[in-house]
C-alpha cells in the first residue's frame, strides 16, 4: 500500500511502518488500557465480523441502502473501533455528540433509520430510554461501559466466525473513497439537526460525494476540526 485510500487503511499503513503498542489508550481506574496497533486491526476486522452476524453492514453500498448505525459518547477508544469497524463492514455511522436534548435525539435517530446505537455508559442508556418507543428503526442498543441487561460491545466481536470474517474482507475489498462514510448532523441551533454526509475523500481532500439520499445534504466539508477529533 503506496498511501491509504480509505480511513480504516490506516490502521495497515501504520502497522507496516510505524507500529505503535498504544494506538489507543484510556485510564481505567489507575491503569491505562492500551490497544496495539495491531490488536486495533484485529479486534475491528472481528467487531465488523459482529456487525455482519446481527445483519448489520452488507456488499449492498448504495447510500440510501446502507445499514446505519448511531453513537451516543464522548471520546473514547471503543468510540473509533466502533467506527473503524463499521467502514469495514459497509456501514454509515452517525456520531452525536453526548450533550444532545432528547427531542433532538429522537430526530437524529430516526432520521439516519439507525438500526444499532452504541452509547458509553448508564447515563447515556437512561437518555436513550426516555424515548425507546418512539424510535422504530432502532433494534440493537449496545453499550461501552457494562450495564445491566445490555449488550456489551466487547459480545460482538466475539461473534466473528471464519464465514463472517471472509465476508468483512470481501465487502471491505469493494469499498472505495467515495462511498458514504458517515453523517455528521448539525447542533440544530437554526431548527432541526441536519445531516451533512460525508465519503473517506471528504476527510483528505475535501471532495464531495458524487450520491447520497435525499435529504441528506452534499459534502462541501467546510468544517472538520469536530469531527477529526473523533476520527
Amino acid at each position: 500500500m503506496q498511501h491509504p485510500i480509505r480511513l480504516f487503511d490506516v490502521m495497515a499503513w501504520q502497522l507496516s511502518r510505524y507500529p505503535k503498542p498504544d494506538m489507543l489508550a484510556r485510564k481505567e481506574g489507575q491503569d491505562w488500557k492500551k490497544y496495539s496497533t495491531q490488536e486495533v486491526l484485529e479486534i475491528t476486522r472481528k467487531f465488523a465480523a459482529g456487525l455482519l452476524n446481527i445483519g448489520l453492514g452488507g456488499d449492498d453500498l448504495r447510500p440510501e441502502h446502507q445499514v446505519k448505525i448511531a453513537i451516543l459518547s464522548p471520546n473514547r477508544p471503543e468510540w473509533l473501533l466502533t467506527d473503524l469497524a463499521c467502514q469495514q463492514a459497509g456501514v454509515v455511522l452517525a456520531p452525536i455528540y453526548p450533550t444532545i436534548s432528547e427531542p433532538e435525539l429522537e430526530f437524529v435517530l430516526n432520521d439516519s433509520e439507525a438500526g444499532a446505537l452504541f452509547v458509553s455508559d448508564s447515563h447515556m442508556l437512561d437518555k436513550v430510554a426516555q424515548i425507546r418507543e418512539r424510535l422504530p428503526h432502532l433494534l440493537h442498543i449496545f453499550t461501552y461501559d457494562r450495564a445491566a441487561g445490555v449488550q456489551h460491545w466487547s459480545d460482538l466481536p466475539n461473534m466473528a466466525t471464519p464465514e463472517t470474517l471472509a465476508r468483512v474482507d470481501a465487502i471491505s475489498s469493494t469499498i472505495t473513497a467515495d462511498h458514504l462514510l458517515t453523517i455528521i448532523y448539525t447542533s440544530g441551533t437554526t431548527g432541526v439537526p441536519k445531516g451533512d454526509a460525508h465519503a473517506s475523500q471528504c476527510f483528505e481532500q475535501c471532495d464531495g460525494l458524487h450520491s447520497v439520499p435525499a435529504g441528506i445534504a452534499r459534502c462541501p466539508c467546510p468544517q472538520l476540526s469536530s469531527p477529526e477529533s473523533y476520527i
